[in-house]
């Protein structure tokens, strides 16, 4: 509502009572309004001598006491209502008819069309005083019937020319919907733009036009606002002419407005906005400008009628069309005199200058401008009206005020849109629908708000909260989405959320009492000052708040500190302990410039954190000082476990986007914490609880350095990272240069590193992870970004290329196939991944993932060299070939082998059983393994135990008959070996031939057969770098059967 302050005002309502009695004492007062303002014309304004009956004042004011800093306006679905009446001074309790054009709520502008009885000129006796009156329950419709009747008989038609309806309807502001100028198809929203009084049309001389009923008058009487854009060619205004009927209204190609015959003595220039009126009738033909009269003669014929429909901006034969804007278009049933005429024009020239406007002045008893629900009628029901204190239910935007001790159940799946809204204490709101609150909510002691699932709560201003805000924990929002500057939440209550949004119009919220999330912090636009108060929970594994991806962090984003949780699982099974090691990362940052760090505080403020130095360095007290927090550098020799670094003290930082390696006893805050986890054995195990950062939270892009030392080591090209964001990334959305398809991280249950290529792995927050540079490189580079979070658009990833991706002449064929073996036993598990595709490899390279540490249990395949491969690819080859497996269990028992097969059907794979001398066959999709390990047999586990046995598969019928070539070869580029693969037919007798391009031989071979389905391997090690031209040749006819171009890595 206008009346700014409104709750304030209710308070002190009594001491203002005594201060405006004797202001007003005497004076009548519009009954349901609380404030009002006397407003006076000018009389010298109006001139010509004569008074003006029914006439039509614009009324614009710009006023403090009318701001509403929280935007509290009455919104239908398609007009804007106020709490706003007028009436004349001498009988200042009546309202009079007026017609609200425009409100802007933010800077208290009231722009309006007020009718004046009789509007006194200069010289006459009498004053032209009226009231302004608002502050009120009751509501204003301009489309209403009181409003409609503004206009009067005089008129047949007035468009304020407002974008009332999508894609482009003006309606008419004292007619029916019957009477609304409707856009032709190439009219839009966007044709409105800002115009002599509110909007305006804008019409480009090429396409666009406006049409509406046609005018039924004898007589023409219009007048309008225009501004032309350019001159030049004839323009059509306004046309209504049928046959012999109707009129136009034109500008000509100098400028001159030509009107039945008759031309304007004066011509318009573009740019500049003109007040036109053009009279018509049996008497008289005239054009007026500004006023003014420009033209024009005396009787000359009879009027023609109109019969046409209203054709707005162009001709009614579409050949000349109007370039420039219209505003306020009206057509009237009586003809204006010269000094009606000039009072319109003075009026809406400068309207702000056409009247005085008074202080403000308070209504002795104050009218309570809220409905209240008193559950008068025993139940909880909105819908009822007995429940509420005026008997009938609150309209759209009312102040909404629920009674101590009342609970209030809105109707499900229905929205509700309220002003102010205020809980008294032990009051309580059940949401079944949306809820908006336009204005400044209150929520009092012991009252609370609670939400069913799925339900949006939003407050569009300040919100104090001393009560409770419980939203389904599932799903459930809270919205902050004000159209100020600041934005507060307050108070000494709590508040828990599902989803908390932050959508404003501009400017900032800030939080001045805790939030807690458990689900998603989504920043649309504007800025979250957290201000320390903001806490992202994490309830269990996978269960934690997340920062959901900015679409622009020049839009939307978020200052001030964050408390982000982190959830450490605990209670492990033997063999398991929780009192292990593990890889973390900060969510938060500290750095106040760049680049950008943290702290490792909060670990220690959640478990003890030991090292060398002890106390002294900052640390826990310990009896041996031994080290707990590590660091990682790529740069020093050995494996990577030998690659890590000791921090030196607490006070070490941490590079954002780096992760780091922590050894946790369990939480510090567990009874006798320090002598069961450091001081007497045996140790605890410890249970699952909490960490806390603080801190600011990172949004944007991060790009991290990446270092290799490159000299073939065991711990080469490993890079210790961190997730940097409070969200959830998808592994594969991260852009890298020279960076393998793997990462590993740290499985504390198993006590050993867990690699994963998938790309669709997400990392949680507050995860620590290794990645790998590509072998050959020196360094890479791996970028962290918004469209990297889960839950971001895909359509706007921007993946760059891993230098180890491959590009095949086989890409529209399925020619990979993949095995996957977990090992299973008492909740421990341990995985290993064998591919089989034509352009793998039998070598390790960076398509392998090599295993890193055993844990209690452990899988792995073995390399020609011995080394444990967790993810293993191999080249699909023609011969038998044997991968021996490493098992391993860390006690005797029954242990379980879980298959997860995909073929190409181009393979054949058997479990070998060592040990109990046994073949199983591997089939497609699932199957399951039983055995045991017995810790005292060697054999029975171990690199002896298994291998898996890979026979290619002959295959008699086309490979894939989609292709019309004869033979397929890959890969390409080329390594170190090349398969050929005929397809539909078996060659015999044949050449294969490489040359350069300059044509000269480089490599051959002969083929006696070349079966289809079965590729034959070609080494091609001895080719250097390049590009070159692979030839078959059919030795049998002597011809050429296909050539390909091949590239040499």
């Amino acid at each position: 509502m206008v009346c700014s302050n409104f709750w304030f005002k209710r308070i002190i309502v009594l001491l203002l009572v005594v201060i405006t009695y004797e202001n007003v004492r005497g004076q009548s007062w519009m009954p349901g309004y609380n404030f009002r303002k006397k407003i006076t014309i000018d009389k010298s304004m109006i001139g010509g001598g004569a008074n003006l009956l029914d006439f039509p004042v614009l009324i614009e004011l710009e006023d403090h006491d009318l701001k509403q800093s929280t935007g509290c306006v009455h919104l239908s679905k398609n007009n804007k209502e106020l709490d706003i009446s007028f009436a004349s001074a001498n009988q200042s309790s009546l309202p009079i008819n007026f017609q609200l054009d425009s409100y802007d709520a933010l800077k208290g502008k009231l722009v309006c069309w007020l009718r004046i009885k009789e509007l006194i000129a200069i010289g006459n006796v009498g004053a032209n005083e009226f009231y302004l009156y608002y502050g009120s329950m009751q509501t204003h419709n301009p489309l209403s019937a009181e409003s409609r009747a503004t206009w009067g008989n005089a008129y047949q038609n007035v468009w304020h020319i407002n974008p009332d309806l999508a894609p482009a309807t003006t309606r008419s502001a004292n007619q029916s919907s019957g009477n609304d100028m409707i856009g032709d198809p190439t009219m839009s929203l966007t044709n409105f733009h800002q115009g002599k009084i509110g909007s305006g049309l804008q019409f480009n001389g090429l396409t666009t036009s406006m049409q509406a009923a046609p005018d039924t008058n004898v007589n023409v009487y219009v007048t309008l606002w225009l501004k032309l854009n350019q001159i030049g060619a004839e323009q059509v205004i306004l046309a209504s002419d049928t046959l012999d009927n109707g009129f136009q209204l034109t500008i000509d190609a100098e400028g001159f407005i030509l009107f039945l015959g008759r031309k304007s003595t004066v011509a318009l220039v573009p740019d500049i906005w003109y007040y036109i009126g053009v009279m018509y009738n049996s008497q008289r033909k005239e054009i007026y400008i500004n006023g003014v009269y420009k033209s024009g003669d005396a009787k000359l014929n009879f009027p023609t009628k109109n019969v046409g429909r209203l054709s707005i901006g162009k001709s009614k034969q579409g050949d000349r069309y109007f370039n420039g804007m219209i505003d306020e278009l009206r057509m009237l049933r009586v003809a204006r005199q010269k000094e009606w005429l000039g009072a319109e024009y003075r009026n809406q020239l400068n309207p702000t200058a056409f009247v005085n406007i008074s202080s403000q002045e308070m209504n002795p008893i104050q009218i309570p401008l809220v409905n209240e629900f008193t559950g008068a009628n025993g139940t909880n029901n909105w819908a009822d009206e007995g429940n509420w204190s005026y008997g009938k239910l609150p309209e759209p935007y009312a102040n909404v005020n629920i009674k101590a001790g009342k609970e209030l159940r809105t109707p499900a799946g229905n929205r509700v849109m309220v002003n102010g809204l205020i809980l008294e204490a032990g009051a309580r709101l059940l949401l079944g629908g949306d809820l908006e609150v336009n204005c400044k909510a209150h929520i009092g002691l012991s009252s609370s708000i609670a939400l069913d699932e799925g339900i949006r709560l939003v407050f569009k201003n300040d919100v104090v909260n001393n009560g409770a805000i419980l939203l389904n924990e599932n799903i459930g929002t809270l919205t902050f989405g004000a159209d100020q500057s600041l934005q507060t939440f307050s108070g000494s209550g709590s508040c828990k959320v599902s989803r908390l949004e932050i959508d404003l119009a501009s400017g900032t919220v800030l939080l001045q009492t805790t939030i807690k999330v458990s689900k998603e912090l989504a920043l649309i636009k504007g800025i979250l000052n957290a201000n320390g108060n903001l806490t992202m929970l994490s309830t269990g594994p996978g269960n934690y708040a997340t920062l959901m991806p900015i679409q622009n962090t020049s839009v939307a984003n978020v200052i001030g500190n964050v408390i982000v949780q982190q959830f450490i699982a605990g209670d492990f099974l033997a063999p398991a302990t929780a009192r292990n090691w593990w890889l973390l990362s900060s969510p938060v940052y500290q750095s106040l410039t760049e680049p950008k760090w943290y702290s490792l505080n909060a670990i220690q403020q959640s478990i003890f954190v030991t090292g060398k130095g002890g106390v002294n360095n900052g640390f826990d007290l310990s009896p041996n000082n031994n080290a707990t927090i590590y660091t990682h550098d790529q740069s020093l020799p050995g494996s990577l476990s030998q690659k890590y670094i000791s921090i030196a003290t607490m006070g070490s930082n941490v590079p954002l986007g780096r992760g780091f390696y922590v050894f946790s006893r369990g939480s510090k805050t567990e009874p006798n914490a320090y002598v069961h986890q450091i001081q007497t054995t045996p140790f605890s195990n410890p249970k699952p609880y909490t960490l806390s950062y603080s801190g600011k939270l990172f949004t944007g892009e991060l790009r991290v350095a990446l270092h290799n030392r490159n000299t073939g080591g065991e711990g080469d090209g490993y890079n210790l990272l961190g997730n940097p964001y409070a969200s959830a990334l998808v592994w594969a959305n991260l852009q890298k240069i020279n960076v393998g398809p793997f990462l590993w991280v740290f499985d504390t249950k198993n006590n050993a590193y867990r690699v994963t290529g998938d790309p669709e792995y997400i990392i949680p927050p507050g995860t620590g992870f290794f990645v790998k540079v590509s072998n050959g490189n020196s360094s890479g580079e791996l970028m962290f970004t918004e469209q990297a979070k889960y839950g971001a658009a895909p359509a706007t990833f921007s993946r760059r290329i891993s230098s180890i991706e491959k590009v095949t002449n086989l890409a529209q064929y399925d020619e990979k196939s993949t095995l996957k073996i977990t090992l299973n036993k008492e909740g421990l598990s341990d995985d290993y991944i064998l591919t089989l595709h034509p352009s793998g490899n039998n070598e390790i390279n960076d398509a392998d993932a090599a295993k890193i540490g055993e844990g209690y249990l452990s899988i792995s395949g073995l390399a020609t060299n011995g080394n444990k491969l967790s993810i293993d690819e191999r080249a699909t080859d023609t011969g038998r070939r044997v991968i021996k497996l490493f098992v391993k269990g860390w006690t005797t028992g029954a242990y379980t082998l879980k298959f997860n097969a995909t073929f190409n059907n181009h393979e054949k794979l058997t479990l070998i059983d060592h040990y109990l001398n046994v073949e199983y066959p591997i089939t497609t999709d699932e199957s399951v393994h039983h055995f045991s390990i017995d810790t005292e047999v060697g054999p029975s586990y171990g690199k002896e135990r298994f291998s898996l046995l890979l026979e290619p598969v002959k295959i008699t019928k086309p490979i894939n008959e989609l292709t019309d070539k004869p033979f397929l070869f890959y890969p390409n580029p080329i390594n170190e070996l090349l398969y050929l693969k005929a397809v539909n037919q078996t060659w015999r007798n044949l050449k294969v031939l490489i040359r350069t391009l300059s044509g000269e031989v480089v490599w051959r071979n002969e083929l006696a057969v070349l079966e289809p389905g079965i590729p034959v391997q070609l080494s091609c090690s001895q080719l250097m770098k390049g590009i070159y031209i692979l030839q078959l040749i059919d030795q049998t006819r002597n011809k050429t059967i296909t050539s390909f171009k091949i590239l040499k890595n």
